[in-house]
């Protein structure tokens, strides 16, 4: 047991501190589109876009080079 060390040495106060502004600051670049400040092909941390859903938009853009007939190299 001297050797384990914690998951976490933050107090409660400052993950809640770190949850309140991670809510607000991901509201203010995602759920608001107007703002235009995130890629629209940005996978990462966001909620719902994972690794499978980037491999899944690059298959999909590989079968649609591939219908039309060009060249694609991964």
């Amino acid at each position: 047991m001297g050797n384990c060390r914690p998951v976490s040495n933050l107090s409660f106060e400052w993950k809640l501190i770190e949850w309140a502004t991670e809510s607000q600051l991901n509201d203010y670049l995602v759920a608001n589109n107007n703002n235009n400040l995130l890629p629209h092909l940005q996978f990462a941390y966001l909620k719902g876009h994972a690794m499978e859903t980037a491999m899944l938009r690059v298959w999909s853009d590989f079968l649609t080079a591939a219908d039309r007939l060009r060249v694609t190299l991964l």
